[in-house]
């Protein structure tokens, strides 16, 4: 959750009045995101070997992937307070804006398709005990069928007030309002590629394994607001994990 005030200070109002009454002027923006996210892979593999330069394996199988995201955004402002007397009453020159405006979002994406991978292991340094250190890489491949949704809506105003309230005749005011809300669903096709590399200390019945890698959804959400702004899904950044053979 994050909550931000850009500015919210004490500010006099028109240059004649600067000791009659002080006025506060303030923007406020309060936002919230939250994201989660879950993919599946269901694989079955043959290892194709590469002689002494180490191991190879190639896998087939299905990947299953889910990302959901949601949104709140608000904001208040109230920048041009401007006030003539003390007593704003029948204040000819008072006047100000104010500004509100809000925007919710709903999106998510399910996807269901035949994945392909294909990993290697070149040793780099090998023990009597058959221990060894290699350098693991590896590239994957799917394609996605699913549906993308977008759930959004969103709501701004706005207004000018000029003159007193307590003033004969009433003070002048105008608006503005814009208010929409859009659903939309949409069958995709969402093709899918990764990739890492890394390092693994390998034992005879564990393996630990450090490096890097990347995910690529191209086309997965929909980030638009009135309108559909397809938009691609990544992930990368450094992994490590810790296995054991039974």
């Amino acid at each position: 959750v994050q909550k931000t005030a850009k500015y919210n200070d004490p500010v006099w109002g028109d240059k004649d009045a600067r000791k009659t009454r002080k006025i506060r002027r303030f923007n406020d923006l309060e936002a919230m995101h939250s994201q989660s996210h879950a993919v599946l892979d269901f694989m079955a593999g043959k290892d194709v070997g590469l002689g002494r330069l180490g191991t190879s394996a190639l896998f087939l199988g299905v990947r299953f992937a889910q990302f959901q995201s949601k949104s709140n955004i608000g904001f208040k402002s109230f920048p041009d307070p401007r006030y003539s007397t003390i007593a704003y009453i029948n204040d000819p020159g008072a006047r100000h804006h104010s500004y509100f405006g809000q925007q919710s979002a709903e999106r998510n994406f399910r996807g269901l398709g035949p994945a392909l991978s294909w990993e290697n292991a070149t040793p780099l340094v090998t023990t009597a005990d058959k221990d060894s250190l290699t350098f693991d890489w590896g590239v994957n491949a799917a394609l996605l069928f699913g549906r993308q949704k977008a759930n959004t809506s969103h709501h701004t105003s706005s207004r000018y007030f000029y003159g007193s309230p307590y003033a004969l005749p009433p003070p002048r005011t105008s608006h503005s309002f814009q208010a929409n809300a859009d659903r939309r669903s949409k069958s995709k096709v969402v093709p899918n590629v990764g990739a890492f590399a890394g390092l693994s200390a390998r034992y005879s019945h564990a393996k630990f394994s450090v490096g890097y890698r990347g995910d690529f959804f191209f086309g997965a959400m929909d980030g638009g607001i009135d309108a559909r702004d397809t938009r691609n899904q990544s992930f990368h950044g450094p992994f490590a994990t810790f296995s054991i053979g039974l």
